[in-house]
């Protein structure tokens, strides 16, 4: 039986090597069957494929860098050999004609750009010849601006033979600011060589243009006029400039000058910028003023700016901190601004104020306006009035109005 079951095995042995041995002489033939070193196509060779290498930078797995690697290369754009389109020159009178102001604006800056003092001349001899257009007024004074800074002397002769008094001025400053920004210490010769007196209107473009670069030398300027309506244009300059470097800056500069006139005047502008810029923070400023006639001033310039945007506020203000010496005119300030909200709640505040000639003068002027609309109130609010004498001219005034434009309500009012 045991051999039996191994011829079985040996059997099966004999019958798989068998079958090995077939398909080896088969595979042996087919090979033979083509000629030496033929194909059956023509294969490329494959380059292997070379391993990316690490950026310096940054830590890349090597499996992303083999992806970059084999990724398609982005399309290389050639430069185009098409010319660039020209930007038409427009010539100045096409612009000026120009009725778009905002495309007339852009031309005439490109325009201006390097346009010597003969091209300027020739533009102003261009707009001469455009009368009635009222539009162009802004391009002419910056031609003019720019005229004084490349031969001012020629722009202000050309300004001052101008018959008509307004365009004359206003020309003549815009050439005296253009010369003052490029050659000041000329422009300031000229100025004062060609006015006579002491009030002189030429200084003041001359300092509104030397402030753009040197606040301090505009200050000491300014002293050279007198107290009036150009010191006060050439001071509003200087506020502005102080007041763009910081408020602290412009407090800084009005308490560092000398004591006198202008101090005043520039302390008082300077509150009122300070009391519209932050009323709240700023409100210590008039304290801080040593000169009693500036310290006065800033605070009743600081009420009324105050009282304009926020009258109660302003009026607590003016109660807790105001000193009693400079109350009643911070109180007027304050009242100005409290009858444009609310009459009646002006009224009851200013009857807690203290009498003093300013606050009486601002109650009489406030009830002489209130008396066309509302007499009655009107006559409230003088009763305030500290001083007898002018309390009962500014009731009997307001009696007076009133019987003549509504006397039935008059004669009830007064005899009820």
């Amino acid at each position: 039986m045991r051999y039996l079951l191994y011829m079985r095995v040996s059997e099966h042995q004999w019958i798989w090597a068998g079958l090995w041995l077939t398909s080896l002489l088969f595979v042996f033939a087919i090979g033979r069957s083509f000629p030496a070193g033929s194909t059956t196509e023509e294969i490329a060779p494959v380059e292997p494929i070379a391993a990316a290498p690490r950026a310096a930078t940054e830590d890349v797995p090597l499996h992303i860098a083999r992806r970059r690697a084999l990724a398609p290369a982005a399309p290389v754009s050639l430069p185009s050999t098409a010319p660039e389109p020209v930007r038409p020159t427009r010539t100045l009178e096409s612009i000026l004609s120009e009725k778009d102001p905002v495309q007339r604006r852009i031309g005439f800056a490109l325009a201006l750009d390097g346009m010597d003092a003969q091209g300027v001349k020739e533009a102003i001899a261009l707009y001469d010849g455009l009368p009635g257009r009222n539009d162009l007024r802004d391009e002419r004074r910056v031609l003019l601006y720019r005229w004084g800074q490349l031969d001012g002397e020629e722009a202000l002769f050309y300004a001052s033979s101008i018959e008509d008094d307004r365009t004359r001025t206003d020309s003549m400053n815009k050439a005296l600011s253009g010369w003052a920004s490029s050659d000041p210490d000329a422009a300031l010769v000229w100025a004062q060589d060609n006015f006579d007196g002491e009030d002189n209107p030429y200084l003041v473009p001359v300092i509104s243009s030397v402030a753009n670069k040197d606040l301090y030398r505009a200050t000491d300027l300014t002293y050279l006029l007198p107290y009036g309506r150009n010191r006060g244009s050439a001071v509003g300059s200087l506020v502005d400039g102080f007041m763009q470097q910081s408020p602290e800056a412009a407090m800084d500069w009005a308490r560092a000058l000398p004591d006198g006139v202008l101090k005043q005047g520039i302390s008082a502008r300077v509150a009122d910028r300070l009391a519209r810029d932050d009323p709240a923070f700023n409100a210590y400023f008039p304290s801080t003023l040593i000169e009693s006639e500036a310290s006065r001033r800033a605070y009743e310039s600081y009420a009324k700016a105050w009282g304009r945007s926020d009258p109660v506020e302003a009026a607590a203000w003016v109660d807790a901190n105001v000193p009693n010496e400079f109350r009643g005119g911070a109180a007027a300030g304050v009242l100005y601004g409290f009858m444009r909200r609310d009459v009646v709640a002006a009224t009851d505040w200013v009857s807690t104020q203290s009498p003093s000639p300013v606050l009486d003068a601002a109650i009489s002027r406030s009830a002489d306006r209130l008396r066309r609309g509302n007499p009655e109130q009107a006559i409230d609010l003088a009763l305030n009035i500290g001083d007898e004498e002018k309390r009962n001219q500014s009731i009997t005034s307001i009696a007076e109005y009133w019987q003549r434009h509504d006397p039935e309500a008059a004669a009830e009012f007064f005899n009820p």
